[in-house]
């Protein structure tokens, strides 16, 4: 998240529970505010569209999600964003990443950034 903002510009929410309950109103204000600006960022229709997917597809909560919701202020570009470092996608994230592949076509950007520690001198 911090390098990502630090470096180039990008925005990103964490933990954002898309394929949370229907019932917006039971959701945490957090996780209501952060859907807001997911549905601002990527469009009601294609918002509503993966998450009515996910839940078809028997996500719940943030089960599968990537770490990040990332966008840029200036161009409107938004994507997803998974972080790893020795690991590798589970199950769940590459089925995750196939529904949103479904649901979104060609609007589908997932990103999967490797970590790699720095050697300091």
């Amino acid at each position: 998240m911090f390098l990502l903002r630090r470096d180039h510009g990008i925005h990103s929410l964490p933990w954002y529970k898309l394929a949370g309950p229907k019932d917006v109103s039971r959701a945490r204000d957090r996780t209501r505010r952060h859907w807001d600006v997911m549905r601002k960022r990527m469009g009601g229709e294609p918002f509503k569209a993966l998450q009515t997917r996910l839940r078809e597809a028997g996500f719940r909560e943030f089960r599968g999600e990537p770490e990040l919701f990332c966008w840029h202020p200036e161009t409107g570009h938004w994507f997803f964003a998974e972080t790893k470092r020795k690991d590798r996608l589970s199950d769940a994230q590459r089925r995750w990443f196939h529904v949103c592949r479904e649901a979104l076509g060609d609007l589908a950007d997932l990103r999967v950034y490797r970590l790699v520690p720095t050697l300091s001198r």
